[in-house]
């Protein structure tokens, strides 16, 4: 793996951290919905970031 700078290991793991919180947030509001199409709605928005989240991780653990 090339070599990262100290400015792009920090939006890196802003990144990471964001998908995190976004991936719990959407989980833990879905769960009090009672909308259906919202709550999928956020089931979806969800996932997309948790799978953000996993592609990242994967791709930096490979480097």
């Amino acid at each position: 793996m090339a070599q990262i700078t100290g400015k792009e290991l920090a939006a890196i793991n802003d990144l990471l951290n964001y998908e995190q919180a976004a991936y719990k947030n959407c989980a833990s509001i879905s769960q009090n919905i009672t909308d259906k199409k919202v709550k999928q709605t956020l089931k979806q928005a969800g996932e997309s970031h948790r799978k953000r989240f996993d592609d990242l991780m994967s791709f930096l653990s490979k480097e």
